[in-house]
């Protein structure tokens, strides 16, 4: 189920299909209530795109978190490199701050 709060590209692209198909019915038919009924298919779907923009799931904080660590380490920031090592992980943090005896840190 979290694939619905992952991307908001198929919410939106049923929301206009549903749009379209409703706005051909008022365009036939000329029923007023048609337009109603689409102002409250697009409040669904902003709705839903909002909800999906509030939410983060596991995998969108991993990302930030690997983006976050990308920047410090483009920054060649040790400090906040060190911030994204969990504390009971001594030798990574060893060989990220380049400890000559626990092997300095080396591109993979």
């Amino acid at each position: 189920m979290s694939w619905l709060f992952e991307d908001s590209t198929g919410l939106i692209v049923a929301g206009v299909a549903i749009e379209l198909v409703l706005a051909v019915a008022l365009i036939k038919t000329g029923r007023g209530t048609l337009a109603t009924v689409m102002l409250g298919a697009l409040i669904l779907v902003l709705a839903g795109v909002a909800v999906e923009k509030l939410v983060m799931t596991d995998r969108e904080r991993v990302e930030a978190e690997l983006d976050a660590l990308a920047k410090a380490l483009e920054a060649n920031n040790v400090q906040r490199v060190l911030s994204h090592i969990h504390p009971s992980a001594a030798v990574v943090r060893a060989r990220a701050r380049g400890c000559p005896r626990c092997g300095s840190a080396r591109p993979v």
